[in-house]
């Protein structure tokens, strides 16, 4: 009997947890679902800079064998989105590797997954504020800015949680002092980071505008934790390898 996918299996799954960027410690991310934690019986939503690109698929495969077993172990399902530090290809389909595990998956930008009680919409992206100390194809990739995608949105059903790597400019922080350094070296930083928050700010005035407000959204990127309530949704940060329970 073949096994179910991860999406088909967050179709029973009532609880929703997010975590923030993963940084490539798949280990610890697996210590943390089965040990630390005891998660059971949710849909873990990875909110970018998985890790997924700096080494070679096989390394991803004999790692992803721990997320594997931690997840099953508690009838769970991993469900990640691509951050600055990620190969888009990974994710949008262009690699066409999954390594045979069932309960893990990488979706594109826009994509939606339903769990027995949500709808969850996916977008990932975000600019690497250290982007001039790296190098493109090694641990950079040029596309990783996040894209504003009003026909795939419109697509969408009225999603109950967002799920991003970045977030709308209103949502915390709101200021740039954790990238003056990096400003100092890029001229075009303070740019493209102001864009790649008003991508977001797009996303959120269509979902208003069109009444398919969320009830939570939740992102990485930041490195730090805040939750707060903007005009009826829940905006949560969280920093790295931290989990909050959406719905438990």
């Amino acid at each position: 009997m073949t096994s179910k996918s991860a999406v088909e299996t967050a179709k029973t799954l009532k609880n929703v947890i997010s975590v923030g960027d993963v940084h490539g410690k798949f280990r610890e991310l697996a210590f943390r679902i089965s040990k630390r934690y005891m998660i059971r019986d949710s849909v873990i939503c990875l909110c970018g800079d998985i890790g997924m690109g700096f080494h070679k698929p096989n390394y991803y495969r004999d790692e992803w064998k721990y997320l594997e077993q931690a997840a099953k172990k508690g009838n769970n399902v991993i469900i990640g989105v691509r951050g600055n530090h990620d190969d888009p290809s990974y994710f949008d389909g262009s690699f066409g590797e999954d390594f045979g595990y069932t309960s893990i998956k990488l979706v594109p930008d826009y994509a939606v997954v339903e769990t027995a009680l949500d709808r969850i919409l996916f977008i990932g992206g975000a600019v690497s504020v250290d982007r001039t100390d790296r190098t493109v194809g090694y641990d950079y990739w040029e596309n990783e800015i996040p894209v504003y995608d009003l026909s795939k949105l419109r697509k969408a059903r009225k999603p109950t949680i967002v799920v991003t790597h970045s977030a709308p400019s209103f949502a915390e922080p709101r200021g740039k002092t954790g990238i003056v350094k990096w400003m100092a070296n890029d001229q075009k930083l303070y740019y493209d980071a102001d864009a790649e928050r008003k991508v977001f700010d797009q996303v959120w005035d269509y979902l208003v505008r069109m009444k398919r407000q969320p009830d939570t959204w939740c992102y990485g990127h930041f490195h730090m934790y805040d939750n707060r309530m903007y005009d009826g949704t829940r905006f949560v940060v969280t920093e790295e390898l931290c989990f909050y329970p959406i719905r438990k």
